[in-house]
C-alpha cells in the first residue's frame, strides 16, 4: 500500500543583484510501498517542481545515507525527474538544489520498495518581496490566445508559421571577452592552438580557442574545446555561457538550452536567464521564454531586459501584458525610441490606431534618426489612421532624411494624401509618388497609390498604367486587381472590370486577411528591434 513516509521544510535565502532576502518553503512528498520480493533493490524516482507545478530542469539531487556520506548524485531531466536505481534497504537523506534554493528529506526504503520524492515550491509567505510586474502571467503563447482574448485586433486569423516566427529572432551578440577583429583572428586562433597543445587540460586556454572559433562562424569546430573547457569546470561562467552560444550557432538548441539550464543554477543572473530565453524560444518553447525574460527583467529592470520581455510577449500575441511591459519601460527609460515605438506597436496590434499614431511619432521626435518608428507608423497609416498635421509633418522628416529611399518618399505622400487638413497637395503628392517608383520599381504600394491619385482625377488611362504596374510589381497586390475593375467599369468595359475582379477575389483569397498581416508586420519588424539599431544611410 502506497502511505506517505515524511515531510521536510526549509528556510532558505535568495540572493540577487538588489541583495534582496526571500524565504521560500520546500516540501517533499515522499510515498513507497513495499512488496515481497525481498531480492530486487530498491529504485527512487525524484521530481523537482516549482510553486506553480512547473518542472524544474537541471536541478541537483544529492543521496546521503544514514552516516551523512554523499552516496550517489545527478541532475534532473528537462522534465524535472532523475531516478536513482539499485538503493539498498536502509534510510536516505535527500538534496534538492535549484539555484541558490534547496530542501532536505528523509525516506525510508526496502527491498523490492519503490519510492517517489516530489520536491515541490509551496510559494512564499506574505511578507516576501513581490515581482514589479505580474507574478504568473494568464495567457499563451505561440500563436495560441486563451479564453480572456488577449490576441488583440484580428486575433482570430491564422497567424503565420513558427518557421515565420523564428526569422525574426535576433543574433545572441553578447560576449564576456572583447571580440578579437576579423584581421587579427587567423593569427589569434594559432597562438590558441598551440596553448591547448601545450595545456591540453588548462580550462582558460580551450575557452580561447573556443571563443575564438565561435567568434570565427566555426561553432562546429568550437565546441569540442567549449565542452572540455566546461568539464573542466562546470561552474564557470564564460565557459558555459559561450558553450550555450557554440551549440546555439551550430543550430543544436536543445543542447545549448541544456548548457543554459546549467548557467542558471549555477549563476541565477539576469544574464543566464536571458540567454536561456534565446535559447528556449528557438528550441521552440515561447512560454518557457517568456518566463525566463521576465526573470530576467525582475533581476535586472535594464532597457534591454525589459525590452526583450515585451517583445516577446508582442511576438505571441499576449497584447495587454506586452502593453503593461512596455509602459513600464517608457517610465523608466523615457528617452528609449525603441521602447516608445515597441509600445505604439502594441497599440496599435490591440486596435487603439490613434494611440499608437502618437506614441511613434513620440518614439520618432525622440530619435529622428532611427527608421524604425517612420516604417511602424507607416504601417499604421495604411491600416487606416486618420493622419494629423503632425503625422505629415514626421514623414515629410523621413522623406528628407532619405532623399532615394521609395518607402520614405512614399509615406510622405501617403501622409499628404490622408491628412485630416483640408489642403489640395495633389501635385506635391504626385511628384513624391513619381519619385519613390523611380527609386524603387517593384513598389507596388506607390504604383497604386499613384493610380488612386490619377483615378480621381479622371486620368483613366494614366490610372490603368499605374495599376497594372503595380500588378506586375507585386502579383499579390489585391488591391491594384480591384481598383483597376473600378477604372474598367467607370470607362463601361465590363470584360476587364470582371476579369479583374475575378482577378481580386482570387488573390484575396490566396493571401492572409488583411488586419492578421498588418499585425504579424508590425509585431515582427519591433522584434528585429532586439538586435538592431537601423540608422539612415
Amino acid at each position: 500500500m502506497w502511505s506517505p513516509l515524511i515531510t521536510a521544510m526549509r528556510r532558505i535565502c535568495i540572493p540577487g543583484p538588489a541583495k534582496l532576502a526571500a524565504i521560500v518553503v520546500f516540501s517533499f512528498i515522499v510515498c513507497a510501498t513495499n512488496v515481497a520480493l525481498p531480492q530486487s533493490p530498491s529504485t527512487l524516482k525524484v521530481t523537482v517542481r516549482d510553486h506553480a507545478g512547473r518542472p524544474c530542469p537541471a536541478a541537483t539531487i544529492v543521496l546521503y545515507n544514514e552516516s551523512g556520506q554523499s552516496e550517489l548524485s545527478g541532475k534532473t531531466d528537462l522534465s524535472g525527474v532523475y531516478n536513482f536505481s539499485g538503493l539498498a534497504a536502509g534510510k536516505y537523506k535527500i538534496r534538492g538544489q535549484s539555484g541558490s534554493e534547496d530542501a532536505f528529506a528523509e525516506v525510508q526504503v526496502g527491498q523490492a520498495a519503490h519510492a517517489d520524492v516530489t520536491l515541490q515550491l509551496t510559494g512564499p509567505p506574505a511578507t516576501q518581496h513581490q515581482p514589479e510586474f505580474f507574478d504568473e502571467p494568464n495567457f499563451s503563447v505561440a500563436g495560441v490566445t486563451d479564453t480572456n482574448n488577449l490576441g488583440g485586433h484580428g486575433s482570430t486569423a491564422s497567424l503565420e508559421t513558427t518557421e515565420a516566427l523564428n526569422r525574426g529572432v535576433a543574433n545572441l551578440t553578447k560576449r564576456d571577452m572583447p571580440r578579437v577583429p576579423s584581421g587579427d583572428r587567423a593569427q589569434a586562433i594559432q597562438a590558441a592552438r598551440l596553448r591547448v597543445e601545450q595545456a591540453p587540460t588548462s580550462l582558460a586556454a580551450n575557452y580561447d580557442i573556443g571563443r575564438l572559433l565561435v567568434e570565427d562562424g566555426k561553432p562546429g569546430e568550437a565546441l569540442p574545446y567549449l565542452n572540455r573547457a566546461h568539464s573542466i569546470d562546470p561552474r564557470d561562467y564564460n565557459a558555459t555561457y559561450e558553450l550555450a552560444l557554440a551549440y546555439a550557432d551550430s543550430g543544436d538548441y536543445q543542447s545549448g538550452r541544456k548548457a543554459a539550464f546549467e548557467l542558471v543554477e549555477a549563476h541565477n543572473t539576469a544574464d543566464s536567464h536571458h540567454l536561456l530565453a534565446e535559447l528556449t524560444e528557438r528550441a521552440g518553447d515561447p512560454l518557457t521564454a517568456v518566463r525566463e525574460y521576465q526573470k530576467a527583467a525582475e533581476l535586472d529592470a535594464s532597457e534591454r531586459n525589459l525590452f526583450d520581455w515585451a517583445t516577446e510577449l508582442l511576438v505571441h500575441r499576449a497584447i495587454p501584458p506586452a502593453i503593461e511591459v512596455f509602459t513600464r519601460g517608457t517610465q523608466k527609460f523615457p528617452r528609449s525610441a525603441r521602447m516608445w515605438t515597441g509600445l505604439g506597436a502594441s497599440q496599435f496590434a490591440s486596435g487603439s490606431k490613434d494611440a499608437a499614431v502618437q506614441t511613434l511619432c513620440a518614439a520618432s521626435d525622440l530619435d529622428p534618426a532611427s527608421l524604425a518608428p517612420y516604417l511602424l507608423l507607416g504601417k499604421v497609416i495604411e491600416a487606416g489612421a486618420p493622419v494629423s498635421q503632425r503625422v505629415a509633418t514626421t514623414m515629410e522628416r523621413f522623406a528628407q532624411l532619405q532623399p532615394h529611399n521609395g518607402e520614405a518618399l512614399y509615406l510622405h505622400a501617403l501622409a499628404l494624401s490622408r491628412t485630416t487638413e483640408k489642403t489640395d497637395s495633389s501635385s506635391s503628392i504626385e511628384a513624391l509618388l513619381k519619385k519613390a517608383v523611380v527609386a524603387d520599381p517593384k513598389l507596388a504600394r506607390a504604383y497604386t497609390e499613384l493610380g488612386k491619385l490619377y483615378a480621381g482625377q479622371r486620368l483613366y488611362e494614366k490610372a490603368i498604367s499605374s495599376f497594372q504596374n503595380a500588378s506586375e510589381a507585386d502579383p499579390n497586390l489585391a488591391e491594384a486587381h480591384y481598383r483597376l475593375s473600378l477604372v474598367y467599369t467607370a470607362l463601361n468595359d465590363k470584360p476587364r472590370a470582371d476579369q479583374e475582379m475575378s482577378a481580386y477575389k482570387r488573390v484575396s483569397k490566396q493571401t492572409a486577411e488583411a488586419l492578421d498581416r498588418e499585425r504579424h508586420d508590425v509585431q515582427q519588424f519591433v522584434y528585429t528591434l532586439k538586435s538592431s539599431n537601423e540608422r539612415p544611410k
